[in-house]
């Protein structure tokens, strides 16, 4: 072999060992960054329960407590250090720190304190029958009673159905069930109070008080969230007398009415879709939140607590009451161009009766009342068949800038908005007022959010929980909505949506990019409560009527019975633990910041190296 044979031979062994030693260098590499990522997300998540469980801690001495919950916890393989806890004029400063091997995760947050309405017994019906036995052990100060269900009946009878008279004429009323109560709790020295429209809208505005909506809002997040701490039985025969209670918080839903027939406890979230019966002899126990809920049009739904029954937390009944035909409808426009020549947009989005981009009648039935716009997680459901939102985030590139609108939040089926840009705190807030402090454009704008770009949208989703406080856009036969008179079909509640540019009033949310100074409105959804006319109509009409004529029976309204062997007490940290993430983390709290902030293993200042 020639001299330049054996040095290409060589040149070409070396090439070879030089290019496996670096396909090998970049393996170790990509480990060793996958390592570093994962280190970091566990840390974060590390942080978050560490400043969850302090303020739950603080919740639970009503603001007064001025020492943390705890000071160090080992969890997960790494440690969380609460190194700064202050209290001062009602206002909570704190931070947790979190380490993972070596890596460190920070939050610092402040909390002003609020006077909340948080009742061991809160009560949302059209009437209520208690019965209440002087020897029962009530260890609360005030049962809630909201007034909603109540106006929203007087609603449909004397406006929907231009009826004569009164709720006073059937023997119903806000004043009839203060009585009612007030005569079964005097002698406990409990206060009875009215929740009314301006306490649910103080509510909205300044997050001081938990209703009983916010309480059915955050179950509902719950259950679309951690589907699998969520288990729904038809019964409790199967589980084997216990339920939730070797530690975390988990969430059963009994489909129908739950009536015990032998012992049971346990914790976490009880929902009930009808009647909660505990007969005398059974015991019962649970610690957290029971939601007793029937489904719509359960006029006499019944609480019975005749049995040993141990309630620590919140008892929440929320009855409509009356029929609720009709379902949530959800239509998309889009004009990729924002140019928008018609209201539903460009003419190549135009696929739907040659109008929109998406409809979908009767989103309720396929998909309930939670929607995801945008999901980083697998986890979660995959909605883009419906909605389209990832589908126009793609016809821009990562690095574009938008920012996303709520639109007649007015109209806002008492509803959750959830958010999450990258890098930062996930946010949850009502969406009648639009986006929470950490993503609203500004105080005095807080119906936009800040200006991100597109590649750092990781979570926008939305829950609502009461069809009827969305647009009622009910088809009319031989009559056309007002406004919609120029449209193609006046009669049609989601062809009027369609083209109408203010989408007839009903709750929208808008994508809107930032290029040159300049916002181009490129998408819009809208969800609006809708009932066709023929048998949709034909069955709402037959309900109600039905329905008039139990108004003034015996055992119309909620039957409460509390026996001589319940005890029932309140505990806000409890119930805090178990909604605090799906109410924004302000749960009887204003929140006044957050600031985060964190160091991999060779940063400077890294507190892990330097203790």
């Amino acid at each position: 072999m020639g001299k330049g044979a054996l040095l290409s031979v060589i040149a070409v062994t070396f090439s070879t060992l030089l290019l496996l030693y670096n396909a090998q260098l970049s393996s170790n590499r990509t480990g060793e960054k996958e390592t570093a990522n994962q280190a970091r997300i566990v840390a974060k998540e590390l942080a978050y329960e560490g400043r969850k469980l302090v303020l739950a801690g603080w919740v639970g001495t009503n603001g007064t407590g001025t020492t943390p919950a705890f000071s160090t916890m080992n969890k997960g393989g790494g440690q969380i250090d609460v190194v700064h806890f202050s209290v001062a004029n009602d206002t909570l400063d704190f931070t947790v720190r979190a380490a993972f091997q070596q890596t460190v995760h920070e939050i610092r947050s402040r909390y002003a304190w609020n006077d909340f309405l948080l009742n061991a017994i809160q009560l949302k019906v059209n009437k209520v029958n208690p019965t209440i036995d002087p020897a029962a052990t009530l260890n609360f100060n005030s049962v809630g009673l909201d007034n909603q269900s109540l106006s929203e009946l007087d609603e449909v009878l004397f406006t929907d159905l231009q009826m004569t008279g009164s709720l006073g004429d059937y023997g119903l009323g806000m004043s009839q069930q203060l009585t009612a109560m007030d005569s079964e709790l005097g002698a406990f020295g409990i206060d009875v109070l009215e929740i009314d429209q301006a306490q649910r809208d103080l509510y909205d505005t300044m997050n001081g008080a938990f209703y009983p909506d916010q309480i059915g809002e955050a179950v509902e997040l719950f259950a679309a969230n951690y589907p699998a701490a969520t288990t729904t039985v038809a019964d409790v025969s199967g589980l084997g007398g216990t339920f939730g209670m070797s530690g975390g918080n988990a969430m059963l839903t009994v489909q129908g009415s739950l009536s015990l027939t032998n012992d049971f406890q346990g914790k976490g979230i009880l929902v009930v879709e009808g009647d909660l019966i505990v007969p005398a002899g059974v015991t019962f126990q649970w610690d957290g939140i029971i939601l007793v809920k029937p489904p719509a049009g359960d006029t006499s739904p019944v609480i019975d607590l005749s049995g040993f029954v141990d309630i620590e937390g919140n008892l929440v009944a929320l009855q409509d009451g009356m029929p609720n035909t009709g379902h949530m409808d959800l239509s998309v426009m889009r004009d990729v161009s924002g140019v928008w020549p018609t209201p539903f947009g460009a003419p190549s989005d135009m696929i739907v009766n040659g109008m929109v981009l998406k409809h979908t009648h009767d989103y309720t039935a396929a998909q309930g009342n939670y929607v995801v716009w945008h999901a980083d997680n697998p986890a979660f459901p995959n909605h883009q068949g419906y909605n389209a939102f990832d589908a126009t985030l793609g016809t821009l590139s990562p690095s574009d800038s938008i920012f996303i609108e709520v639109f007649n939040n007015v109209n806002h089926g008492r509803g959750l908005v959830r958010f999450q840009l990258h890098g930062e705190a996930e946010e949850v807030h009502q969406i009648g007022t639009g986006f929470g402090p950490l993503y609203q454009f500004s105080a005095f704008a807080p119906l936009r959010t800040r200006i991100f770009t597109v590649s750092d949208l990781e979570t926008f989703d939305i829950a609502v929980t009461r069809l009827s406080a969305l647009k009622k856009l009910w088809d009319k036969a031989g009559e056309a909505h007002v406004g919609c008179a120029g449209g193609p079909n006046p009669e049609s509640g989601p062809e009027c949506v369609w083209s109408h540019y203010n989408r007839m009033d009903a709750l929208t949310f808008r994508i809107y990019q930032r290029t040159f100074g300049f916002d181009l409105k490129m998408y819009e959804a809208s969800l609006y409560w809708h009932r066709r006319t023929g048998d949709e109509e034909t069955e709402f009409e037959n309900e109600m009527n039905d329905f008039i004529s139990h108004l003034t029976d015996l055992d119309y309204g909620l039957t409460l019975n509390i026996g001589p062997d319940a005890t029932i007490s309140e505990d806000p940290s409890t119930v805090f633990s178990l909604v605090s993430e799906f109410s924004g983390g302000t749960f009887g709290l204003m929140h006044l910041g957050t600031w985060t902030r964190s160091w991999d293993p060779g940063d400077p200042g890294n507190p892990s190296i330097q203790n």
